[in-house]
């Protein structure tokens, strides 16, 4: 009993990191490029931090799958999840902002980014339904 109580507060409480970076991947590509001086741009979109933010998600997915072996998380959502890394996260991180970026190039980062981000929350469907269920 103790140990399924363990394991249900585990469970929840990686739900709820998962649920924190994906809200970090979907505000990443909505932050606002501001120049200061000439080059510097603070508070752009960064195609690193949505990277890493991405594979923390996979990382706290496997996690779960491993540790609370929950019902909607299978061997084939964790291969479609590595797909989307190597096709869909792999463009946001080999078009990341240098200093002098263009504005198309900035849009496409962007468009790089929501176009991830629509694959890995259609491809975590089950995990958000269950996040959306806590209490």
């Amino acid at each position: 009993m103790l140990a399924k109580k363990r394991m249900e507060e585990l469970e929840k409480k990686l739900l709820l990191e998962i649920k924190g970076l994906l809200s970090e991947l979907e505000r990443e590509p909505t932050k606002t490029c501001q120049l200061i001086g000439k080059q510097v741009y603070k508070d752009s979109p960064s195609g690193d931090m949505y990277c890493v933010n991405a594979q923390l998600i996979l990382g706290k997915i496997v996690q779960l799958k491993n540790e609370c072996k929950p019902d909607y998380i299978d061997d084939a959502l964790i291969s479609t999840l590595r797909w989307t890394f190597d096709n869909k996260v792999s463009c946001v991180k080999n078009a990341t902002i240098k200093p002098k970026a263009t504005n198309k190039w900035r849009s496409k980062l962007k468009s790089y980014m929501y176009d991830a981000t629509q694959y890995l929350k259609r491809d975590i469907y089950n995990v958000i339904d269950k996040i959306n269920k806590l209490k």
